[in-house]
């Protein structure tokens, strides 16, 4: 099934990518593009974001927020032992003061990543989770020039994400992005 009217566009995507391996990469992100593309409904959508991006970028965990006014609502995290778990608890944007990172993403509309995440100013039951994660990824997912949600990819050993890892990173966002609002929209009729 089609979209007669398109929902959004994707600007640019090649500015500044550059692949160490570009046609794995790109035969990579091809196949992740058509297998989160290839369904309409928004659960499904996320849950294959979440699986195929953790598995693209070597995260241990990923997890995927809407924001919404001025709310960041828990949609889905995923494990790379396959768990899939959906939360869909809602908390105030104020969280996002205390994690410099995540705050950066938004504002910048591009990745960010860098070491631990301030577990001690997460919601208290992400404290413990988020005490074991040693370096993260925050991928806003933008449409209409303003972030409608995030995914964090967190790894747990001591192998940060880098500068290598941001083609893929911004790329995965966009395609991530689209294929959720497209879901969404279709959803709403």
């Amino acid at each position: 099934m089609s979209l007669t009217h398109p929902v959004c566009t994707c600007g640019n995507l090649s500015r500044g990518m550059v692949a160490e391996q570009p046609n794995q990469d790109l035969g990579e992100l091809i196949q992740i593009a058509l297998d989160v593309a290839g369904s309409l409904d928004p659960r499904e959508v996320i849950a294959r974001i979440l699986e195929r991006g953790t598995h693209a970028v070597q995260a241990d965990r990923a997890t995927l927020s809407s924001l919404v006014d001025d709310h960041v609502i828990i949609e889905a995290t995923y494990g790379r032992a396959g768990e899939l778990t959906w939360v869909g608890q809602r908390y105030s944007l104020d969280y996002f003061g205390g994690q410099p990172l995540v705050q950066k993403a938004i504002d910048t509309l591009q990745p960010a990543f860098g070491g631990r995440l301030a577990a001690d100013k997460a919601a208290p039951e992400f404290r413990q989770a988020l005490a074991s994660v040693r370096h993260v990824a925050v991928v806003p997912l933008v449409h209409g020039g303003r972030a409608v949600g995030m995914l964090v990819f967190s790894r747990y050993e001591d192998r940060s994400f880098t500068a290598a890892d941001l083609a893929a990173l911004t790329l995965l966002g966009t395609i991530s992005g689209l294929a959720l609002r497209n879901a969404r929209l279709f959803e709403e009729g």
